[in-house]
């Protein structure tokens, strides 16, 4: 077996585990909706599991938000970003960049990445122990 089948080989499969330990994670982490008020559990864990399996997999729309074509839209725009410096097409247009504007725009970007960061923090499971 040659070395380019052994990569192809890992990489195939190291996909199939990391899809394997997202869609295991969704299950091991549901948890069931219980109304405080009325004392009733309104959702098993199991079904919320199942609603997210199918928003994560886009068969439904469950949730409060959605993707919508203005998400694609921006990840298609990052996919042709990171496929034309790969090609190197922008690599000399980034190297010419005055250091203020390079300064600004990795300013930009770290202050966007902030954006995502979650408000609330809840400690993984192993945590919670």
């Amino acid at each position: 077996m040659g070395e380019a089948t052994r990569v192809s080989i890992f990489s195939h499969a190291f996909r199939r585990i990391a899809y394997w330990v997202c869609i295991t994670w969704i299950f091991f982490r549901a948890a069931l909706t219980y109304n405080y008020k009325t004392h009733v559990v309104e959702v098993t864990a199991l079904d919320n599991a199942w609603d997210a399996l199918k928003a994560f997999t886009f068969i439904s729309k469950h949730g409060r938000t959605g993707f919508g074509i203005s998400c694609f839209r921006i990840l298609a725009l990052l996919a042709l970003i990171h496929w034309l410096n790969f090609r190197r097409v922008l690599h000399e247009r980034w190297r010419r960049l005055p250091d203020w504007a390079a300064a600004v725009l990795l300013g930009a970007g770290v202050a966007l990445a902030l954006l995502f960061v979650p408000v609330k923090y809840k400690p993984f499971i192993y945590f919670q122990f």
